[in-house]
């Protein structure tokens, strides 16, 4: 990591589409404006942007706190942009001031700490902390589309007490819904690398974890 200062300074914007309105992306019983955590994302992405230009290959900065006031609310069409500024330096750990605004007016504002880390030695954790679920992570990676999944997924009648092996890995796929990671499980060598990487774990349990 080069040396970050004091005063240097981020931004991100988007514009606001219905996925992001507190009704859609939280309960239908919410108004169709701006869900906070999507304003939080454009300001914390705000902040890495202003501190990417001086980190090395191979790191990154993990958000570790947030303080943020939700001052005012945006509909759908809006383009709401995040600002970030370095506010002190603690060797790894790095302070925001944050804000965002949706082109009329300020409707965020807050402080925010990130860590800069080394990704493969966050890697290594993970394994050793999760072991193979590390492995399914890679091929199944954390999205929108998984996290909906998760409540929903199960595997198919007759896989359930079976080994992955013993599995027909089409039925699989289907049970879970994958179609947007289809393309990624495509490959019979990946496949090849989730079997022998679950090995003997039930489908019962690998329904638990995706």
């Amino acid at each position: 990591m080069q040396s970050i200062p004091v005063g240097a300074k981020g931004s991100f914007s988007l514009v606001v589409i219905p996925d992001h309105l507190a009704s859609r992306f939280k309960d239908a019983t919410l108004p169709p404006v701006l869900a906070t955590p999507v304003m939080i994302m454009v300001m914390e992405n705000a902040a890495l942007n202003a501190i990417k230009p001086y980190l090395d290959a191979g790191e990154s900065a993990l958000g570790t706190r947030v303080d943020v006031r939700h001052l005012a609310a945006t509909p759908a069409g809006q383009r709401v942009t995040g600002e970030a500024k370095v506010t002190n330096v603690d060797g790894r750990r790095i302070e925001f001031s944050i804000r965002a605004t949706d082109g009329t007016e300020e409707i965020g504002v807050g402080t925010h700490e990130r860590v800069v880390i080394q990704l493969a030695k966050l890697s290594e954790r993970m394994k050793v902390k999760f072991g193979w679920r590390a492995t399914i992570a890679t091929v199944f990676p954390v999205t929108p589309e998984r996290a909906t999944l998760e409540s929903q997924s199960m595997p198919p009648k007759s896989c359930r007490g079976r080994q992955l092996a013993l599995c027909d890995r089409r039925a699989l796929l289907k049970s879970f819904a994958l179609a947007p990671f289809a393309s990624a499980l495509a490959p019979m060598a990946q496949l090849g690398d989730l079997r022998q990487a679950v090995g003997e774990i039930p489908h019962r349990s690998l329904g638990r974890l995706l």
